[in-house]
């Protein structure tokens, strides 16, 4: 297995069938159990093992951790309130109280 700090680069991140996704490419991760489930602005979604504890660091200013189970690309928000966000795709993210300075 990989160690997660080589999954994550500058410019992509190496998911579990070893695909390369640009960064850019990400809209939002999402932690289930010992995966990371990272979804695409193409609509499908993909996993990473680890957690996002370990790789938030990583990722570039504009992703932004809004929940103990997720981290949002801001470039994909299209709406913003005290409890979630709505990204492009019309999913909700919940944002918790910790992390909500954070948006």
């Amino acid at each position: 297995m990989q160690e997660l700090k080589n999954i994550v680069t500058k410019d992509y991140i190496v998911l579990k069938d070893k695909t390369k996704v640009y960064i850019s490419d990400l809209t939002y991760i999402k932690s289930e159990d010992h995966y990371l489930r990272v979804f695409l602005t193409n609509g499908k979604h993909n996993f990473v093992r680890g957690k996002l504890s370990q790789i938030s660091d990583e990722f570039p200013p504009n992703f932004k951790r809004c929940h103990r189970s997720y981290i949002v690309n801001e470039n994909y928000i299209k709406q913003r309130t005290v409890s979630f966000v709505v990204m492009n795709d019309h999913t909700q993210i919940p944002v918790s109280r910790t992390y909500k300075s954070n948006l």
